[in-house]
């Protein structure tokens, strides 16, 4: 994890940084993954966009998985797989 520390409050790029290393034991993240999980290709929704703040990894990058997800856990499927969001490949 990495977070701009620095003592400047406000929105600004920071000019100091904390780098840290979170380890969390979770066991098996999906029930059954050993022998594997059915996963769902979207085809209708990006998750990082290229002009997104998807090339940089932030809490709010979650956010754009919170529907997509509930539409294919309604369907039977464990997680999602994102296409490109330029190419679609």
């Amino acid at each position: 994890m990495l977070f701009g520390s620095g003592p400047t409050l406000g929105v600004s790029s920071s000019n100091e940084f904390t780098f840290a290393i979170v380890v969390n034991p979770v066991g098996n993240y999906y029930k059954g993954a050993i022998s594997g999980i059915k996963a769902f290709v979207h085809t209708e929704y990006d998750r990082a966009a290229p002009l997104g703040i998807g090339r940089s990894k932030a809490g709010g990058n979650y956010v754009a998985d919170l529907k997509p997800m509930s539409e294919i856990r309604a369907k039977g499927y464990q997680t999602g797989l994102y296409l490109d969001a330029k190419q679609k490949k």
